[in-house]
């Protein structure tokens, strides 16, 4: 059960998919939605000259980019203001300003959940490797978060990946306890090698999501999560993937790549992301 959605109005073609999300799941759950905008003016305008000669060029880019991120700030408040007018649901608007990680920490600590796309997080078409900020976030603490495609689908399978760890048992908890989509199919996945192990834990998972409504089956996939989970959750027809994050996780892509952050990257599966 959820009362406050935090909603991500980053301007990207992922916010009327987020946008419905929120408004899928307010209804349903009796929820107030907030939508926030975060303009990071400083990163917009960040526009180095390279010479004397350019630096009139520089200053025409930046406001460019400066007007560029306001009209698209406006939009995204336009289709959020458009979309829930007369619906019944109780809404806020916050507008804040600098950086989008810090601005979404400091309000995400007042609600239960936080609706955003899966890529360009408060790029508005401006800023570059907006992919990142994502990773900062997921790092930072904040959960859960739902993390949209592109394309509106109804959660109708989810895909929980259970790898055993704590930090997967606690995103698995989450899911099962908030029970968002009541009425839908969920298998949980292991991926890894075979031991005597995973038999049993498989079995207490899934004892674990019956206590809570959801009956779940299982399946133990071969070979690892960071390589298959996406390959699988697409063949399975999964709506929805749930998986752990954590800031051990995002230190560990900046070596070997971890699970999360290509699933981030490549995923057109909308994620449950959850510690």
């Amino acid at each position: 059960m959820i009362r406050r959605i935090l909603l991500g109005l980053t301007g990207t073609s992922y916010t009327p998919v987020a946008i419905r999300r929120a408004t899928e799941l307010a209804v349903r759950h009796g929820a107030a939605v907030t939508g926030i905008t975060v303009s990071d003016r400083q990163a917009a305008a960040n526009v180095a000259p390279l010479s004397m000669v350019s630096m009139a060029e520089a200053k025409e880019k930046r406001a460019e980019r400066l007007g560029l991120l306001e009209s698209r700030v406006s939009a995204a408040i336009e289709q959020f203001e458009t979309a829930f007018a007369g619906s019944g649901i109780k809404t806020d608007l916050i507008r804040a300003k600098g950086d989008p990680v810090e601005a979404l920490c400091q309000h995400w600590r007042y609600h239960d959940a936080l609706i955003i796309g899966l890529r360009g997080l408060f790029d508005y078409g401006v800023l570059d490797e907006p992919d990142s900020a994502l990773m900062k976030l997921i790092g930072s603490g904040v959960r859960p978060i739902i993390a949209v495609n592109e394309e509106y689908r109804p959660i109708e399978r989810v895909l929980i990946a259970y790898s055993g760890s704590l930090a997967s048992a606690k995103a698995m908890k989450r899911f099962s306890q908030l029970r968002l989509w009541p009425d839908a199919t969920v298998r949980i996945a292991h991926f890894g090698d075979s031991t005597s192990e995973t038999s049993p834990m498989l079995a207490d998972a899934q004892s674990y999501c019956r206590d809570w409504g959801i009956e779940a089956d299982t399946d133990h996939v071969l070979g690892s999560a960071r390589t298959n989970l996406l390959p699988y959750a697409t063949r399975w027809s999964a709506d929805l993937v749930v998986m752990a994050n954590s800031a051990r996780s995002v230190l560990a892509r900046r070596i070997f790549g971890s699970t999360t952050y290509t699933m981030i990257r490549e995923s057109n599966i909308p994620l449950f992301l959850a510690h």
